[in-house]
């Protein structure tokens, strides 16, 4: 049996990494805009790769960090564009529709903030225990006094 959380680095990295991918796929129906292919094709890749070193253990909490960052910029650019509009991205004036695949991109950054923002918590119990197991500890959260 797996110890508990030792699927929360993969599951930030894929969350990461598809989220990446859909933005670098809206490029294409972008390119109206250089300004939004420019930020489709940065945001993308730099999801990728920075999904791609969560594979790696090393730098965690810098990787950890990045995860926060890309992702943070990216749902508050996309409930901009939602809510108030960004013009020079979207070639109109007015507010983008929520379609499925950029609901499924902040869906995917969602996900992969929360596993990195939320406490890894053993389920059987309220309290967290010491870790007897060697995963990495993928949360950003606030560690309880020992």
């Amino acid at each position: 049996m797996k110890p508990p959380g030792s699927t929360r680095g993969p599951l930030i990295a894929l969350s990461v990494i598809g989220a990446g991918v859909i933005h670098l796929a809206a490029v294409r129906s972008h390119l109206g805009s250089p300004a939004a292919v420019a930020s489709f094709t940065g945001v993308g890749l730099i999801q990728i790769l920075v999904g791609a070193s969560l594979l790696q253990p090393s730098g965690l909490r810098l990787k950890r960090v990045a995860v926060v960052s890309v992702g943070a910029i990216s749902v508050l650019a996309w409930l901009v564009s939602r809510t108030l509009a960004l013009p020079a991205m979207s070639g109109h004036a007015g507010r983008e529709p929520v379609a499925l695949g950029d609901g499924a991109a902040i869906g995917l950054q969602l996900v992969a903030l929360a596993l990195v923002l939320l406490p890894d918590r053993d389920p059987s119990s309220s309290r967290r225990r010491p870790r007897a197991h060697s995963h990495p500890d993928w949360s950003l959260a606030p560690k309880p006094p020992r």
